[in-house]
């Protein structure tokens, strides 16, 4: 399905997730093109308009593996000993992933069955932000300027949290353990 809007997309998944039983179809994956499309430029270009074959009926399309991630993170672990090392080699790994520039057209997992659809929201939230702002001429911004300034944001509102707080009082703030099944 050709879809111009990523907005669409979830009202896609949304959609017909309640109107087609899951054991006859289901989301596994999406196709989206990282970039951004002058209305100008959209009138003279065939291949801006639906259907999108030209995008997706390529061999340079990015399908990152989730098995390979997880088979990295494992070797990660097992290479450095302790949590504290094992976590910070992980998250090295990941800050530079994530400081690589998205490819132009890619493939992603949808996890929308196990997870619901605010995973999918966020990744492809985060992929518009990078792509916006590569359009508007900030060609270097990265996921991971949005990560940081995000984490920038926490730790600044965190910081103006009130110590009034006793240890006993603390612990009620502490975020609620995930399990994924």
């Amino acid at each position: 399905m050709d879809i111009r809007s990523f907005d669409r997309v979830i009202q896609a998944i949304l959609f017909f997730d309640k109107r087609i039983n899951r054991r006859a179809a289901q989301v596994a994956k999406i196709r989206i093109v990282n970039k951004f499309f002058d209305a100008n430029t959209q009138k003279d270009e065939p291949y801006l308009h639906p259907p999108f074959d030209f995008f997706f009926d390529r061999g340079d399309i990015d399908a990152p593996n989730p098995d390979e991630l997880e088979k990295k993170m494992l070797d990660l672990a097992e290479e450095h000993e302790g949590e504290a090392a094992q976590r910070n080699a992980m998250l090295a790994y990941l800050e530079e992933k994530n400081k690589r520039p998205l490819p132009e057209i890619e493939e992603i997992p949808v996890y929308f069955y196990e997870d619901g659809i605010s995973q999918l929201q966020m990744m492809l939230s985060m992929r518009t932000i990078e792509v916006m702002q590569h359009w508007r001429g900030n060609t270097s911004f990265r996921q991971y300027d949005i990560i940081r300034n995000m984490a920038e944001s926490l730790m600044q509102q965190f910081s103006e949290f009130p110590e009034e707080f006793s240890e006993d009082e603390s612990d009620d703030l502490q975020p609620p353990s995930v399990h994924h099944s």
